[in-house]
């Protein structure tokens, strides 16, 4: 037997209800608990099936009723289904996404296949539902043939358990007790068929709300109007709608974003707390709750406000777990990126010799396996499956993974999970490798483990759909926007499509209600509330832009209050001690007397009140002509290059980076230059082997080995304009030749006489040597490579240094102000004898330009050289006496620059603020003040 008792007489029916003979049937686990507590508060124990969830009911009718079949997760019956798909002849439904979908589609259209004629009769209906049958009648066929699959298996994953127990075999269920069912909005329409067929051999009492929610909710209640049905209580006359009437004690209001909320929300509460109010008698709630939660309690913890919630993380969260399925993926060969790096240094004992800084420019782009090749070590420490689709059973997938678990790691987490696989898979299922690690990814991101208990006295927080058992006084509802409130379709199936089953076949399928959520709203509403706050947000936490959900945007109207007025929250105890003196700010965090020290010092550097402090630089420092420019670009652009040791090179990628390109054009051009005389006359093999040669020596690495032929064509036409533009040079001064090449120079810079002098590296008996490599209060040492020297019969010398382009470069007149000192650093250390090469007069210093082949930039002493280079050009003219000044010039700056250094003077000081620190490597790690 079956009644129909209104749900406002929910407290007189739960006197009836005797806890040693019925059951109570409830929708969520957050209510099970609170009737629970009631009957402990007054000594009295419930038996297991004395509170009872609907879920849990069926799950009890499936195993006593069918003992041979198993019930699965949704995510394993996923699984099969995805590895099912793979191996049918359903061509279309093999796409990423179509086993989740095919998933959806059978769990609503399961009552439709253990009628003897459905398929007799659904054919007859898609001939009067052509718009069904185009749009989901394929899914039709595919949910029949996924459904038969699942039933010879015996498996029934556990969202169907309901829909499975009315085809199978409803009219014999049994249950002893009297039950009570009090599901609201999650009663659905197959549920209560369950119901109708249980209520055949017990006695059930169905809480249904009042006619009013009915009406006003016909799709969420669907499942009370069957069984009203059934009844023949015919269905109630409709009634005008009652006009929205909002208590005295209701306050809505609008926040700019999801911040804002919280924070006025953490205000409230703290208001509700001095006013005598106790925590555990405040609820905060949500559509869904653990959006805010990061953020929520992170501000109850700096209030101080106890909540009645368990912190806890998911298995994912953890780097042994996280590392390891980065190497099951990469064994697999479905890893990414970050995969490799996971897999390489997330696990103590695996990382490879290899510097961190040089693995991201080699894997941050990783397209496949066959990039593991790009480095010996790391290429190693992967054992690739061969076969990846062999199907294993569930203790041989085990075995498979746990082997390449870390030995030296404990194995906590990691029993976690695999208690889970075995509690979830039968014996008998059998993935392909694949398929079995996607399911454990997935049971990695639900399982959650406990760091912090919550506290049993305090504030309460909870979905929507878990208020109905709170026993509290004030209430706060946050997020109500129409994005969080109302779901948006899940298939192809109209309402119109279930209503026509139902009507003309008598099939009852479940269809999702896009505003069930506003129905728990409105229902947990309706209760007595001594205080009530209703908030929605602007923007949520990622920026997006959130639309006022229709039900607040119809109360706030109703209190007449300008709904497009932000509310602006009142400052919370984190924004006080933001806004403290940074003395004040130690005190409060309750530091020692160095640690406010300390605090003090580095928050003055932050704001900018006294620079950074000062950084030695170490024993073995030198310098070379581009760091010098660096400095005087911004001093912190040295000190994270050379006493911090940091590199940023461009990360390898399908195509050859700017740095691997010069140094690969610079080694060409060396080689090429080394005959004496000239040679021009190259095959275009003979020049694909030199550029061979050049990558080899240089150890250039390509993401893709195929894109080598095309780069090498044009590394070899490059090579064939620049001996031609050669041919040509030397034909006009035959007095060219080479004489250096990648030439070093060394020697060191005295800071008394601001002038460089050689170090003869060779001779054990230069009295600078022992101490040739340390920096000191008196010199340093200068360390470069000059890229080419050439000289004449009279041992003059000029200077050429390789560029790609010619984009900012600048004659000798502009190198002072543009800070380009390398030219004629290289001319006056030649000059100086800081070579191996014999020193002589420099008569010009220039930049090679490959792209175009030019050299007309830089400096030609005026006069030039007969038969080796001549000023035909006034912008590159210089006269002796300019040259001097100039070396004066960069002499002068050097001191000044290596005083600055040796003094520990790294503060970033950009020349410019704006174009220099654009195009910084180190900008997202520097302190300047301008930053913050």
């Amino acid at each position: 037997m079956i009644e129909l008792r209104i749900v406002h007489q929910k407290q007189e029916i739960f006197g009836e209800y005797d806890p040693e003979y019925g059951t109570w049937l409830i929708s969520d686990l957050k209510s099970k608990m609170e009737i629970q507590k009631r009957f402990l508060r007054k000594g009295r124990l419930l038996a297991e099936d004395s509170v009872l969830r609907a879920s849990e009911l069926w799950r009890k009718f499936l195993s006593s009723r069918f003992p041979g079949h198993r019930l699965i997760s949704a995510d394993l019956a996923r699984a099969l289904l995805a590895q099912w798909l793979e191996k049918s002849e359903f061509s279309w439904a093999k796409s990423p996404g179509s086993a989740q979908n095919l998933f959806i589609y059978c769990a609503q259209l399961l009552p439709l296949f253990g009628h003897s004629q459905s398929e007799e009769l659904m054919k007859e209906w898609w001939e009067d539902h052509e718009t069904s049958l185009l749009r989901w009648g394929h899914w039709y066929h595919l949910s029949r043939w996924a459904w038969s699959q699942l039933d010879e298996a015996r498996l029934v994953p556990s969202p169907w358990v309901s829909s499975w127990l009315n085809i199978k075999d409803g009219a014999q269920l049994i249950w002893p007790r009297k039950l009570f069912v009090d599901l609201g909005s999650e009663l659905s329409v197959v549920e209560a068929q369950v119901l109708w067929n249980l209520s055949k051999s017990s006695d059930i009492v169905v809480l249904v709300p009042g006619p009013q929610w009915r009406q006003n909710f016909p799709k969420a209640l669907r499942g009370f109007r069957f069984l009203e049905d059934k009844l023949g209580l015919g269905t109630p006359d409709k009634q005008k709608r009652n006009s929205i009437s909002v208590p005295d004690n209701f306050r809505l209001r609008k926040y700019s974003s999801m911040l804002a909320e919280v924070k006025d929300l953490v205000n409230q509460v703290r208001a509700w707390m001095e006013a005598g109010i106790s925590p555990a008698k405040i609820v905060v709630m949500a559509p869904d709750i653990e959006e805010y939660w990061p953020v929520l309690s992170a501000y109850f913890d700096k209030e101080g406000i106890p909540v009645a919630k368990d912190r806890v993380v998911t298995l994912q969260s953890f780097p042994d777990i996280l590392s390891w399925l980065a190497r099951l993926r990469m064994d697999l060969g479905m890893g990414l990126a970050v995969d490799v790096e996971l897999s390489a240094y997330g696990n103590r004992g695996m990382a490879p010799h290899l510097k961190h800084e040089e693995f991201k420019r080699l894997f941050a782009r990783y397209y496949d396996l066959e990039d593991l090749k790009r480095h010996q070590k790391i290429n190693e420490l992967f054992e690739r499956e061969e076969n990846p689709t062999q199907l294993l059973n569930c203790e041989e997938f085990v075995a498979w993974a746990v082997k390449r678990w870390p030995s030296s790691t404990s194995t906590e987490h990691l029993e976690l999970l695999i208690e889970q696989v075995f509690q979830d898979s039968p014996q008998m299922t059998r993935l392909s490798l694949n398929h079995w690690l996607s399911l454990i990814e997935k049971f990695c991101s639900r399982i959650e483990v406990k760091l912090g208990e919550s506290s049993p006295y305090g504030v309460l927080l909870l979905n929507l759909m878990s208020g109905e058992w709170v026993d509290a006084s004030h209430l706060w509802v946050m997020g109500l926007t129409q994005e969080e409130l109302r779901q948006t379709e899940s298939s192809g199936i109209l309402l119109s499509d279930v209503l026509s089953l139902e009507r003309d076949m008598g099939f009852y399928i479940n269809h999702p209600d896009r505003i069930q959520s506003e129905f728990e709203l409105e229902w947990l509403l309706d209760r007595s509330w001594n205080e009530v706050m209703l908030s929605c947000p602007m923007v949520d936490f990622l920026g997006e832009v959130q639309t006022p959900a229709l039900m607040w945007l119809k109360r706030i109207v109703e209190l007449g209050e300008n709904w497009q007025v932000c509310h602006q929250p009142s400052p919370v105890r984190w924004d006080e001690i933001q806004s403290l003196d940074y003395q004040e700010i130690a005190e409060t965090l309750k530091r020692t007397q160095q640690e406010k020290s300390d605090l003090c010092r580095h928050l003055q550097v932050e704001w900018g009140l006294r620079s950074l402090d000062p950084w030695q630089p170490p024993p073995h420092f030198s310098l070379s002509a581009s760091q010098l420019e660096a400095y005087l670009e911004c001093p912190f652009k040295v000190a994270a290059s050379r006493l911090l040791k940091l590199t940023d090179r461009p990360d390898l990628d399908l195509d050859i980076d700017r740095m691997g390109r010069g140094i690969l054009v610079h080694r060409i051009f060396e080689v090429l230059t080394e005959p004496h005389p000239l040679k021009v006359n190259y095959e275009k093999e003979e020049l694909k082997a030199i550029v061979d040669q050049a990558r080899e020596r240089v150890g250039l690495i390509l993401a893709d080995e195929k894109l080598w032929e095309p780069w090498r064509n044009r590394l070899v036409k490059m090579a064939e304009d620049f001996l031609s533009f050669e041919s040509q040079w030397r034909r006009q001064y035959p007095n060219t030749r080479t004489i250096g090449r990648e030439l070093e120079v060394v020697g060191r810079f005295d800071l008394e006489n601001k002038s460089f002098f050689p170090i003869d590296t060779n001779n054990p008996k230069d009295e600078n040597k022992p101490d040739m490599h340390l920096a000191n209060e008196k010199s340093i040492l200068f360390r470069g490579k000059v890229d080419r020297v050439d000289t004449d019969e009279h041992g003059h010398l000029v200077v050429v240094d390789y560029k790609s382009s010619g984009q900012n470069l600048r004659n000798h007149g502009s190198w002072i102000a543009n800070r380009q000192l390398q030219l004629a650093l290289y001319s006056h250390w030649l000059e100086r004898g800081l070579s191996d090469l014999k020193s002589g007069e420099v008569v010009g210093a220039v930049y090679f330009i490959a792209r175009n082949m030019d050299r007309s930039k830089g400096f030609v002493v005026e006069g030039g050289s007969k038969g080796f280079i001549e000023d035909i050009n006034s912008h590159q003219r210089l006269s002796p006496v300019q040259k001097e000044k100039l070396f004066l010039q960069i002499k002068e700056l050097t001191s000044s620059v290596v005083e600055s250094m040796l003094a520990g003077e790294f503060s970033p000081q950009p020349r410019d603020k704006q174009l220099t620190c654009a195009q910084c490597d180190w900008k997202k790690i520097c302190r300047a003040p301008h930053f913050n």
